[in-house]
């Protein structure tokens, strides 16, 4: 277990190499996953967690310092007692005024553990949103469950751990790793991962 607080970082994807921003967030936990970025009515958001559901908004952008300040924005209950067990994976992409992410399930035996993805669905609830988690359970194989043969990791038992997505219309794409060792893509319906999600009205520009 790491003794010092990790960082989160945001880069800008471009033809030249950009500064690193580390984002700042009062009352946070000391060692973090991934948070869902996402822009809405021009500001940088994120979703900070989903249970509760916690969203961030940027109010300090610093490029020549190098940092982006963010703050709480809502909070809001959550009622599926599933979704405290879920980590964050992808960032958060619009559906309508709704979102849509990748989370992760641990899965413990002993000290050892594994990882499997969820689809879940951030509907927005007046200025917060409402989790939902579908019930699929997404995994590369059923080979990799036995996990890697070489263990970079001694504690990891098998993960499909997803950390890209995007939608293309009815499409959706999906990058992920594979044990630690390896990757994958998939490209999708969407009515395959949310099959009750209807577009609730224009995403927010």
């Amino acid at each position: 277990m790491a003794k010092e607080q990790n960082e989160i970082f945001l880069l800008r994807v471009a033809t030249e190499l950009c500064r690193p921003l580390e984002c700042s967030l009062d009352e946070r936990q000391r060692i973090e996953k991934n948070w869902a970025f996402y822009e809405d009515a021009g500001k940088l958001h994120a979703i900070y967690g989903l249970a509760p559901v916690r969203t961030l908004v940027a109010e300090e952008w610093n490029e020549d310092a190098g940092f982006v300040r963010l703050r709480t924005a809502t909070t809001a209950a959550t009622l599926d007692p599933r979704l405290a067990e879920l980590t964050i994976g992808t960032p958060a992409r619009a559906h309508g005024r709704d979102l849509v992410l990748l989370a992760h399930q641990k899965v413990r035996l002993r000290k050892m553990r594994g990882y499997v993805g969820h689809p879940v669905r951030l509907v927005r609830d007046g200025d917060s949103f409402r989790a939902e988690m579908t019930p699929l359970t997404l995994i590369h194989s059923f080979w990799g469950l036995l996990g890697p043969r070489i263990r970079l990791n001694p504690h990891l038992l098998f993960c499909t751990y997803f950390s890209g997505l995007d939608l293309d219309g009815d499409r959706v794409r999906l990058g992920y790793g594979i044990n630690d060792n390896t990757l994958g893509f998939a490209e999708l319906e969407f009515s395959e991962l949310w099959p009750s999600a209807p577009i609730t009205g224009t995403a927010a520009k």
